[in-house]
């Protein structure tokens, strides 16, 4: 009784996962992942201008929109 219901559920829990492996593929392919795509040169120079003028990191990566890595990798590769 127990087999054919186990059995039937692990059926469905291979298919959500397959469906959900599908889907997350689809959208990282709509994903564009540079920074410099994502916002735009204009909006990385105007995050690096508030960075000097002493806007801390985590409040430029509130203000833009993106991870506080995302705003230390960037400016580091500036001083760098």
């Amino acid at each position: 009784m127990y087999g054919n219901w186990s059995r039937r559920l692990a059926q469905l829990a291979a298919r959500i996962k397959s469906d959900d492996t599908h889907a997350a593929t689809r959208i990282q392919a709509l994903r564009r992942w540079r920074l410099v795509d994502r916002l735009g040169e204009r909006i990385i120079l105007q995050l690096l201008r508030d960075s000097r003028t002493g806007t801390t990191h985590r409040g430029l990566a509130e203000r833009y929109g993106i991870s506080l890595s995302s705003v230390k990798r960037l400016l580091r590769r500036q001083r760098g």
